[in-house]
């Protein structure tokens, strides 16, 4: 879904350039009254965000705030 996202606002924006992070929680844990809580992040690069480490390293310091 997430590559998805990443391919659709690259034709859209007509950009090479696209990074999308989502984040999600697993609720069939939750709902069933389990205490932890099964939080996940998924990822999609493309273009300058897929192969320089820079822009990713960036992109992970304003997506923590």
């Amino acid at each position: 879904l997430v590559r998805d996202i990443a391919h659709e606002v690259c034709t859209i924006t007509e950009s090479p350039d696209v990074a999308v992070v989502a984040r999600g929680e697993h609720l069939c844990m939750t709902m069933r009254g389990i205490k932890t809580s099964a939080n996940m992040t998924s990822t999609a690069y493309l273009g300058a965000f897929e192969n320089e480490p820079e822009l990713r390293a960036e992109l992970f310091e304003f997506s923590r705030s």
